[in-house]
């Protein structure tokens, strides 16, 4: 049977289809961001950052960094349960703080350390996975005086399936793998026996990659760097795969074609809410970009909308649907859309 696919350059036949917020079960309405998906022991989570928790009564509770809630029904790809909440309403993290960084937090009020994670956990095992984030700290917020964010470095952390809940928990390997001056790698996929990760290049937007092996990716010298005609060992040899992307997602899918098995999603540095989409025949690229339409908000449409990311598993992409999903700044969530992109027919005749 002939593959179905998109067509190229990616053009949709309609604008992009609003299908709401992504929403808990429990029926409270959280202000967070991030929302990028991931599969781990046959289950799928959506992933966030800043989560503005809330009691059984709507009442604030406070703020918590990294949080992860289960879709238990995929044909309701939207809806999802935070698994863990405690008694005063706060979500358990995906990530805890250690205890020099609860000590920091306590010593230096104000200052608020924060372990992001942008790039979603890979799966190396049944119900294993890895996760890459973001340590940093928070200068100031909410205090009036000029917020700032200090990053840290780049560390990693083992994730595993609770069974008999469902709840991944996790256990940071001590230390960091990538120090604040190097590129900040977390988007990350399986493919081909090796693990890949994109990242900010320190102080620019040009997107640096490396790759490792499942099994040596606490290893730092098994990590392998692209120099833009091979790969090397240091990072400071690193050559952008792309540039000026700063969030989004890369996958292997054949939704452009098998000849073109990765596809990328993402928003631009510009601030402009523009949806991107692209594709090439390697991870390194060359990468072929577009902007196919426009991210809007809901309820908080004013600020541009920021970390767009694809959710292939939301809908058959043979019919050329695909889920995405942008964060509105706060108080706002994480908006989900359709994007429904015409199909190549003269392809599909040559079974391409």
């Amino acid at each position: 049977m002939a593959q179905t696919q998109a067509c190229w350059p990616p053009t949709l036949t309609t604008d992009p289809e609003i299908l709401g917020y992504l929403t808990d079960i429990n029926k409270i309405n959280y202000s967070r961001d991030i929302g990028r998906s991931f599969h781990l022991g046959g289950n799928i989570y959506h992933q966030y950052g800043d989560t503005f928790c809330k009691n059984s009564k709507g009442d604030f509770v406070g703020v918590v960094c990294c949080t992860t809630s289960k879709v238990v029904d995929q044909s309701k790809p939207l809806q999802s349960s935070y698994l863990a909440i405690d008694s005063n309403g706060l979500v358990m993290p995906l990530l805890s703080l250690n205890d020099e960084e609860i000590a920091y937090q306590k010593n230096n009020p104000g200052n608020r350390p924060t372990l992001w994670a942008f790039g979603g956990v890979v799966e190396v095992g049944n119900g294993i996975g890895l996760l890459w984030y973001e340590k940093g700290i928070d200068h100031n917020p909410g205090s009036g005086q000029p917020q700032t964010y200090e990053c840290l470095g780049i560390g990693i952390a083992k994730v595993a399936i609770e069974r008999s809940s469902g709840q991944p928990t996790t256990e940071r390997i001590p230390g960091l793998l990538f120090q604040q001056n190097e590129p900040h790698f977390g988007s990350a996929f399986l493919d081909n026996g090796y693990i890949y990760l994109y990242g900010q290049i320190s102080g620019d937007c040009k997107i640096a990659l490396t790759r490792v092996p499942p099994d040596s990716a606490t290893d730092r010298s098994k990590y392998q760097f692209w120099n833009g005609s091979g790969w090397c060992t240091n990072t400071s040899d690193c050559a952008p795969a792309y540039a000026d992307l700063p969030q989004g997602q890369v996958l292997r899918s054949s939704f452009f074609g098998t000849a073109y098995p990765y596809l990328f999603v993402g928003v631009s540095k510009y601030g402009d809410s523009k949806i991107r989409v692209g594709r090439a025949k390697a991870p390194e690229g060359p990468w072929d970009i577009y902007v196919v339409g426009t991210a809007k908000g809901i309820n908080y449409p004013n600020d541009y909308m920021y970390c767009i990311f694809p959710h292939p598993w939301a809908f058959a992409d043979k019919d050329g649907k695909l889920m995405v999903t942008w964060s509105e700044h706060w108080p706002g969530g994480v908006v989900a859309a359709k994007l429904s992109f015409k199909l190549d027919a003269q392809a599909a005749k040559q079974g391409l």
